[in-house]
């Protein structure tokens, strides 16, 4: 039978891969840092994208209405 201890040690997981790390620590490696990073980047810029979408499609529907009027 496997022992199980009573109190696991205060601790939490990587954000990447789920490894147990100190409760200081965000990341286990510098390589799941810089994977995070890029995911953020990727993010920020698919936001940016997006919100410049929104902007030219409202330009779209609402201009052709303003010169109407």
């Amino acid at each position: 039978m496997v022992d199980i201890p009573k109190e696991i040690p205060e601790h939490k997981h990587c954000m990447i891969c789920g490894k147990s790390i100190s409760v200081e620590r965000e990341f286990c490696s510098e390589d799941c840092q810089e994977q995070y990073n890029g995911i953020m980047k990727k993010r920020k810029r698919s936001n940016y994208i997006m919100i410049i979408v929104m902007v030219i499609l409202l330009a779209v529907l609402f201009i052709p209405m303003l010169l109407q009027g």
